[in-house]
C-alpha cells in the first residue's frame, strides 16, 4: 500500500469516527419541544439525517438543512446567533454566515407552514 493510499484510508477513518461521535445536543428544559420539532420537520423536508446535521459533515443535504434550521430559529423562534451556535457546536459567526447565505424560499415556506409559523419572507441581516 502506497503512502497516498494509507493517507486516504486514514482520512476516511477519521471522518467516519467523527460522524459516529456526532450526537444531537442536549436541550434545556422548556425549549426542547420547539427545537426538536424544528429539527424534525426540517430533516423530514430535506431528507437529512437528524443526527448527522449536528456533526462536521459538509454534504449539501446536511448543510442546507442546517441553514434552514438556523434561519427558522433566528427569525421565527427569536434565538440569538450565539444560542444557535451553542446548540450545533459552531461559532456564532458560522451561524451568521449561514443565515445570510440561505435563499431557498420554497423550502422555507414549506417548513414554516408545517411548523405553523405562517408564510414569511426569507430575511437576511446586513
Amino acid at each position: 500500500m502506497t503512502i497516498e493510499e494509507k493517507a486516504r484510508l486514514y482520512d476516511a477513518m477519521v471522518c467516519l469516527m467523527k460522524h459516529a461521535e456526532a450526537q444531537p445536543p442536549r436541550v434545556a428544559e422548556g425549549e426542547g419541544s420547539l427545537f426538536e420539532r424544528i429539527v424534525a420537520v426540517c430533516c423530514g423536508l430535506t431528507g437529512a439525517d437528524s443526527v448527522a446535521i449536528f456533526g462536521p459533515g459538509r454534504n449539501p443535504s446536511e448543510v442546507n438543512t442546517r441553514k434552514l434550521i438556523y434561519h427558522i430559529l433566528r427569525y421565527r423562534a427569536g434565538w440569538t446567533f450565539e444560542r444557535i451556535g451553542e446548540r450545533f457546536n459552531r461559532d456564532h459567526t458560522t451561524v451568521m454566515w449561514s443565515v445570510r447565505r440561505f435563499n431557498d424560499h420554497e423550502l422555507l415556506k414549506a417548513a414554516e407552514a408545517t411548523l405553523g409559523f405562517g408564510g414569511g419572507e426569507c430575511r437576511t441581516e446586513s
